[in-house]
């Protein structure tokens, strides 16, 4: 996870880390913000004693007292960030990436209670950092949901990101596919190091046009011999709309088998307004008034 040229990431200094990531400096370090961390543990205990604000209130306080924490503890990881999105896998996805890294010995910070906003972050960041606001970790790998992405790329630059693919199962959000792509995309132009894409999403493919000079672009996919078991979105829409008009297409040959079927004294009784079930009750004759029908004998 080296720069390209060779050179360590440990060897930069905190200030150019911090520049790099879009984070504060010490200079814009507000004085208030050696609270922060004792702010935010604080009001994190009194919601789990409350049982009341769930696991992202804490998140959300830090954010309106302290808008820069996110990013200022952020920006002195000296790997950096791994932005993990997409409509689906993302949980999965972001545990492998953490577990793979920390196998390699390093010290990886996450979000682990699956809250993928931005005030999620906060919160699981004020569950690791001590009072000093010091995080004790070599890079973050973080999922973040698709529209919050983009909300995090503006406060922080991600050193990798790695963007999963772009489904239909998210339309009541997001209105319209392309919607959700286009936010993704935002995240390709922001990141700094090595953008992943998947290849066979052709909407997450194209990034690679997008992404800023001097940033890799590298792919993950499937084996050709596989393709044919995993179709893409695309191909799955248009193989439920060929179903839904097979479906109505035998729907209505169904009806006009039935009706080529029906005797002619029917349609011509169904014509006239009458109807089978009328004409069946018209057949027996009129009961006497207190009369009772006998069972017909078998």
């Amino acid at each position: 996870m080296g720069e390209e040229n060779g050179s360590q990431p440990r060897e930069t200094s905190r200030e150019t880390r911090r520049e790099a990531l879009g984070g504060q400096s010490d200079a814009a370090r507000p004085w208030t913000a050696f609270a922060t961390p004792l702010i935010g543990k604080a009001v994190r205990g009194a919601s789990r004693l409350l049982r009341h604000g769930g696991s992202a209130f804490p998140g959300k306080i830090v954010e309106q007292i302290d808008p820069g924490f996110l990013a200022r503890t952020l920006a002195d990881l000296p790997y950096g960030v791994v932005l993990v999105s997409g409509t689906n896998g993302k949980t999965t996805t972001t545990r492998m990436v953490a577990s793979m890294l920390e196998t390699l010995g390093l010290k990886v910070f996450t979000n682990p209670t699956g809250s993928n906003f931005t005030r999620g972050v906060v919160s699981a960041l004020l569950t690791e950092v001590p009072l000093s606001g010091r995080l004790d970790a070599d890079v973050a790998v973080l999922e973040l949901d698709e529209a919050y992405a983009v909300k995090f790329v503006q406060q922080v630059k991600p050193r990798f990101a790695l963007l999963l693919n772009v489904m239909r199962d998210q339309l009541d959000r997001f209105g319209e596919i392309d919607n959700t792509a286009r936010l993704l995309e935002r995240v390709a132009e922001a990141t700094t190091g090595t953008v992943v894409l998947n290849r066979e999403d052709p909407r997450i493919a194209r990034f690679a046009s997008a992404v800023p000079e001097g940033t890799g672009v590298r792919y993950f996919g499937l084996a050709p011999e596989l393709r044919r078991f995993f179709p893409s979105d695309d191909d799955m829409q248009t193989t439920v709309a060929e179903e839904a008009a097979s479906v109505a297409g035998n729907g209505r040959a169904a009806a006009k088998d039935r009706a080529q079927k029906e005797p002619e004294a029917w349609r011509s009784r169904r014509a006239r307004g009458g109807s089978r079930q009328a004409h069946r009750f018209r057949l027996r004759p009129p009961m006497p008034m207190g009369a009772r029908r006998r069972p017909m004998s078998r």
